[in-house]
């Protein structure tokens, strides 16, 4: 800490005092009586708000006045430092403290215990490193080794010290235990800590493991999903099989019943070229039963004549001759119905050939049709079986 200046407003002697303190050493010279120990007790109240003299704090106001005003700056680690305190006879103490010019503290508390954290020293150690009182001097330099030691011990507060740590011996052999317990649950937080890191890292090794599982699983979902398509598809296809090979079983069964019914229309094909052979054979047969009914028709006009003739009465030659024709008519016409029933057979025939060659075209057409069916079943069939096999 390096003071730059002191200002003293009605404090003790001084009415009005600004003093400045180059760098070096600064000696401040003057009569008993001249205010040069008020100046150094101006600097202690500034830094401490504690009067160093006197009996109250009234006796640092200057007499006849009501109040009175310090102001002290000084640089600490390069940075300026300003405090202003003010005392009144009656009423609150004001204090300021200024850092760069930025207010810090308003208080007169907030500004002692701020100046002494920035120090790092509490009032007593504050007022013996700056203040040494008269007479200390001389004992100081008259003084043997040893007492020279304890008087500056003294001056520098470490007698104090002494008596604390005297009185602090029991507080302090008490917190070595303390320490001592403390470095056993220290040792025991470090194995309970190795411990703890020996678990973390099982857990870490369990969890990566369990990564790799889960991945693992994923991936075998993916292939359980890849063959469930696959099931399905081959589900599919054996569904589509059967209903083929189904198909193909009745397929089979019309074919063996149109074969059946091929072979029986076979029979009546040649049942009906038989019947076709037959009606050439009676073709002539029926040329006679044309010209019979050309002659039947004739004798139709005849047996008018003949019924005329009868009518008449008068040639009954030709009525006797008639009759002996009539008698000839007579089997031609047995022979005549039995040709026309004959025809009637052929033509029955006939029709019956013309059937079974109409039917024997439609079973060839759809025997056709059940062969391309049952080719395009065996190769759908054939591809069904080469994918299932893939």
């Amino acid at each position: 800490m390096i003071i730059e200046s002191v200002k003293l407003k009605n404090f003790i002697s001084h009415e009005r005092s600004e003093i400045e303190f180059p760098l070096g050493v600064s000696i401040l010279v003057g009569p008993n009586g001249a205010g040069k120990s008020a100046v150094i007790d101006a600097i202690l109240y500034a830094l401490t708000g504690s009067r160093v003299r006197g009996e109250k704090m009234e006796d640092l106001i200057r007499e006849d006045s009501r109040e009175m005003e310090i102001g002290l700056a000084f640089r600490l680690d390069g940075i300026k430092h300003t405090i202003e305190r003010q005392r009144k006879l009656i009423g609150t103490p004001d204090a300021k403290l200024r850092i760069n010019g930025s207010m810090v503290a308003n208080s007169q508390t907030e500004v002692s215990r701020e100046i002494m954290d920035r120090l790092q020293m509490d009032e007593d150690t504050i007022i013996n490193s700056v203040f040494i009182r008269q007479g200390e001097i001389t004992a100081l330099l008259e003084a043997d080794p040893a007492e020279r030691k304890e008087l500056i011990g003294k001056l520098i507060g470490l007698d104090k010290l002494d008596k604390a740590y005297v009185n602090m011996r029991q507080l302090i052999s008490h917190f070595e235990k303390e320490v001592d317990k403390f470095d056993g649950v220290k040792r025991e937080i470090e194995v309970r800590r190795e411990s703890k890191q020996k678990t973390l890292d099982k857990i870490n090794s369990l969890q990566k493991e369990i990564d790799d599982l889960q991945e693992q699983l994923e991936a075998k979902e993916k292939e359980l999903q890849e063959a469930q398509k696959s099931i399905d598809t081959w589900e599919k296809k054996e569904k589509k099989y059967t209903e083929l090979t189904e198909q193909i079983s009745v397929l089979k069964e019309r074919i063996s019943a149109n074969q059946d019914k091929l072979k029986s229309e076979k029979e009546s094909l040649e049942e009906a070229e038989k019947a076709k052979e037959e009606m050439e054979k009676i073709q002539p047969k029926i040329q006679i039963i044309d010209t019979l009914e050309s002659y039947i028709e004739s004798l139709d006009t005849k047996e008018n004549l003949g019924k005329e003739l009868d009518a008449i009465q008068k040639e009954l030659k030709k009525v006797k001759g008639l009759l002996e024709q009539q008698h000839q008519n007579q089997k031609e016409h047995e022979l005549y119905i039995q040709r026309e029933q004959e025809l009637a057979d052929a033509k029955d025939k006939r029709k019956t050939l013309e059937g079974a060659q109409s039917k024997y075209a439609e079973i060839i057409t759809e025997l056709n049709h059940t062969q391309e069916d049952i080719k395009s079943a065996e190769e759908t069939i054939s591809t069904i079986s080469d994918e299932a096999k893939k």
